[in-house]
């Protein structure tokens, strides 16, 4: 087997494991308010281990840059540092137990991006890398969908399933991230390294990145606005689904997991074409506008209570068309701004570091604006999804010549 088809089946068995730990984990916010009782504050610091892990990325991406021979050894650490403690669950199931393991498991996620972007760089050809991982993502996404369901069914069945499936989740986890061994990582031997900087989280590499590469740094100030819509209202999704809503688990998982897959799944692979064809900006622009029904429809449940069910499937059939392209410009787009090869970790890292940047902010303002009612951060979040689509129809034509410069 070519380095090209191995990298891909190994790619997608990784995704495949990881999508299926993350249907598991598609509850757990909700798992959170209804079993362990958290507070809407607990919820939110639960919210920001999350996407501020992301820092992580940054020193994982300088260790690539300085010793690229010991991939594999790093992947390993990652496999029984961040993903074997899961495990724990099984003896230690309580909120904050599920903060710190869920902490840990994300760390490992966000260390692990910029080994994926090397990877599809490296071993797929020029012009196939959005077709081939929009291919792999709708692969995995039956496994997040066969996950997520059938968790939400259990749950239902008997409300102590979620200590079996999080402890469970630990074994799975590690095994995916061992796959990645299994990907040949040739093309990074026969180059030279770029020196790493010296900065741990990145913030001094993130600020030169950003001033040095303005079509990069217009495109990361467009997806900070969308992130700041999708974080702001995260720590009042579970609230407004369990407290005002009052949905069932399978409801949520359904909607939630089952048919945002499915849209993932039909809609990526054509999106991964249009990717090819087109450009990062114009997909994430398309992306941001439609992501505005996701927040509206959930506005629209609290005042129409007789219809409730259906308007939260018609949010996350939205939410899902929308993340079909938002995944494949989140993990693809920043490998176009870069002029070469070895240039990659740190643009990944750069834009994994300021989601982290406003994964630590976001939420708060999230919980702030909640103080004031539930509906407060999914107005702010219409808002913010507005503008990052503004924002990327009018700088296309500045954020395109970008693409004419990248390799």
């Amino acid at each position: 087997m070519n380095d090209r088809n191995r990298t891909f089946f190994s790619h997608a068995a990784f995704m495949s494991l990881e999508e299926l730990v993350w249907g598991i984990f598609i509850l757990a916010e909700v798992v959170l308010r209804r079993e362990l009782q958290a507070s809407a504050l607990f919820i939110t610091l639960f919210t920001i281990i999350n996407p501020a892990s992301a820092l992580f990325s940054v020193y994982f991406s300088q260790i690539l840059s300085l010793r690229p021979d010991r991939i594999y050894r790093h992947i390993k650490l990652v496999a029984i540092l961040t993903r074997l403690p899961l495990i724990l669950f099984f003896v230690w199931h309580d909120a904050v137990s599920l903060l710190l393991l869920f902490g840990l498991f994300n760390i490992g996620v966000a260390m692990l991006k910029p080994v994926q972007s090397i990877y599809m760089r490296e071993n797929f050809r020029e012009g196939e890398i959005g077709r081939l991982y929009g291919i792999a993502l709708s692969i995995a996404k039956v496994f997040f969908i066969a996950a997520s369901y059938a968790f939400g069914l259990w749950m239902d069945l008997n409300h102590n399933a979620y200590i079996v499936a999080f402890g469970g989740s630990g074994v799975v986890a590690f095994l995916s991230v061992m796959l990645l061994t299994l990907i040949p990582f040739r093309g990074w031997r026969t180059v030279e390294a770029a020196p790493a900087p010296k900065d741990v989280l990145g913030f001094t590499t993130t600020r030169e990145t950003l001033r040095n590469n303005a079509p990069f740094r217009r495109y990361e100030a467009a997806f900070m606005t969308y992130g700041a819509g999708f974080m702001v209202i995260l720590p009042a999704m579970p609230i407004l689904l369990v407290d005002h809503l009052n949905l069932s688990y399978s409801v949520v998982s359904f909607g939630r997991g089952v048919m945002t897959a499915l849209l993932i799944i039909l809609c990526t692979p054509f999106l991964g074409k249009v990717l090819d064809r087109t450009n990062p900006i114009y997909l994430s622009k398309v992306s941001f506008f439609i992501l505005i029904a996701y927040p509206a429809f959930l506005i629209a449940a609290w005042f129409l209570r007789g219809a409730v069910e259906p308007l939260f499937y018609l949010s996350f059939a939205a939410f899902g068309i929308a993340m079909a392209g938002v995944s494949l410009t989140w993990n693809v787009g920043p490998m176009y701004f870069a002029a070469t090869p070895q240039e990659i970790p740190r643009l990944m890292s750069v834009h994994v570091t300021l989601t982290g940047v406003r994964g630590l902010l976001v939420p708060i303002v999230g919980y702030l604006l909640l103080q004031i009612g539930v509906l407060a951060p999914f107005f702010a979040s219409v808002c913010c999804f507005f503008t990052a689509a503004l924002m990327m129809r009018k700088d296309a034509r500045i954020l395109l010549t970008a693409e004419k410069n990248s390799v």
